[in-house]
């Protein structure tokens, strides 16, 4: 009884999953790009209204240009190879990318002496993420699409730079500024999409580029130099 229920369970999902693809495919790419565009103005817009409510104006700072540089990529991005349509190609890159702004609702937890540092140090993995953004150029999407596979910089180091770097700035807000439980299992979310993201990559850019690809995954490290 308990094995028919999960087949029927898992048949509902596979369903589901297909229904969405077609929804994601029949939707013009254009659209999407246009969409994003709006938003990430918008969102620019209101990032520079809040310039007076920043304790770290320099963190302000490269918050506004990393949004900026997500916009410039959306303006600039070429027609994909491959678009993601599927659940995990579309909807969990998505709740991967609402995970930081929820990281707000917790109260800030560090003391009036640590504040500033973590700040900072905050804003040096920010600072990352940017470096991240410019190295990948019009190539960057939400969700997993296949456009084309960067080796210049920062991609030289790492093969997944942007995961990378984004997970350290979810580490500092929750671990030093942020703490507490929700926080910590959102963390724990967060990784763990990102990583899939990653993996999820690597599968569709094998499949298109096997032999440039392959050698690549060869030479780097998926998150860290040298060690992971």
């Amino acid at each position: 009884m308990l094995e028919l229920g999960l087949s029927k369970a898992v048949d509902l999902l596979k369903r589901m999953d297909d229904l969405l693809s077609r929804v994601v495919a029949a939707i013009p790419e254009s659209f999407i790009r246009y969409l994003m565009i709006l938003l990430l103005t918008v969102w620019i817009t209101f990032q520079v209204s809040l310039f007076s409510w920043y304790y770290n104006k320099i963190q302000w700072f490269l918050e506004t240009i990393l949004y900026a540089v997500y916009l410039s990529a959306y303006i600039r991005r070429p027609p994909a190879r491959d678009r993601g349509t599927r659940f995990h190609e579309v909807i969990i890159p998505l709740i991967g990318a609402s995970i930081p702004f929820l990281f707000l609702l917790s109260p800030v937890t560090a003391t009036p002496e640590t504040f500033p540092l973590v700040l900072w140090l905050l804003s040096g993995c920010i600072a990352l993420v940017i470096l991240s953004a410019l190295s990948l150029g019009s190539n960057f999407s939400i969700a997993v699409d296949v456009r084309g596979f960067q080796r210049r910089g920062m991609y030289r180091l790492v093969r997944h730079p942007m995961y990378a770097s984004q997970i350290s700035c979810a580490l500092v807000m929750t671990l030093l500024l942020r703490f507490s439980i929700m926080n910590v299992f959102l963390l724990v979310i967060f990784v763990i999409i990102q990583v899939t993201r990653a993996r999820i990559e690597e599968r569709k850019l094998l499949c298109y580029f096997p032999q440039q690809y392959g050698e690549y995954r060869k030479k780097t490290k998926m998150f860290i130099p040298l060690i992971l």
